[in-house]
């Protein structure tokens, strides 16, 4: 897959197994929260394909592409990105109902993900009433309620305090322990990679770079190539789970 941004271009062909967490590491303008974007069709991709399990989300040389609501993806940006006019809980119901389910279960959905996150006191308010940290638990919270398929989650746990993020953490370890999606996941923190299990690699101006050797056990079913060649219609823009045979497989 690749993208142009500016100056910017993300070019990059990258494998998730189903069930797998891959966190992503890399200095400002490296790219990774235009990556997240493009993936979840926030961004429009320039060359290539994104595909979860069997489901082409995006093909461009096909002129494929599905909008974000029919992407089964939960995300969560590092500058949250909620609804000014709605209340914290319909932010988080907003994801279920745009799938079509009822107000109450998405409501009471949401509501479960607030208290779970120790947000059920502020279930009422609009977000500029929110701290930094309250509104990100909030996007955090919205991304998990809405039964993805896939989670992109950039910066999830940046603007909590220390309590809060010890708290956060918790949960989402947990959370993630049964989701049997692809998560990609941008953090600069190394503890997220270890509590999380996750497998870690690093971006610098649009590609990816490296395998973090300390975690590479963790990585090693995350298959991932920078080049430029297209001849391989496999490792052009490989998206594909690695589990090809497993019914039901969401591999990314």
């Amino acid at each position: 897959m690749s993208v142009v941004r500016g100056d910017l271009r993300i070019q990059l062909a990258l494998d998730v197994p189903a069930g797998s967490v891959l966190v992503i590491e890399g200095a400002n303008g490296a790219g990774k929260t235009t990556l997240l974007a493009t993936l979840a069709g926030h961004i429009a991709a320039s060359e290539g394909r994104v595909q979860l399990g069997a489901t082409v989300m995006e093909d461009v040389a096909r002129g494929v592409r599905l909008p974000t609501q029919a992407r089964r993806v939960g995300v969560c940006y590092q500058d949250r990105r909620l609804f000014p006019s709605l209340t914290a809980r319909d932010n988080v119901a907003y994801g279920a109902r745009s799938r079509g389910i009822d107000r109450k279960a998405a409501r009471d959905a949401a509501d479960s993900w607030l208290e779970r996150l120790g947000m059920a006191s502020l279930a009422a308010l609009r977000p500029a009433r929110l701290s930094a940290g309250q509104a990100q638990r909030v996007a955090l919270a919205r991304a998990l309620a809405c039964s993805p398929r896939w989670l992109l989650l950039d910066e999830p746990l940046a603007a909590l305090d220390p309590d809060a993020r010890a708290q956060t953490l918790d949960v989402l370890v947990a959370a993630l322990q049964d989701f049997d999606g692809p998560v990609l996941l941008v953090s600069h923190e190394r503890d997220v990679a270890q509590r999380l299990s996750a497998g870690c690699v690093r971006m610098e101006r649009g590609r990816l770079v490296s395998v973090d050797p300390a975690l590479d056990h963790r990585a090693r079913n995350v298959r991932m190539s920078d080049d430029r060649e297209q001849d391989d219609p496999v490792r052009d823009d490989r998206v594909r789970g690695v589990d090809e045979g497993k019914d039901g497989d969401n591999g990314l």
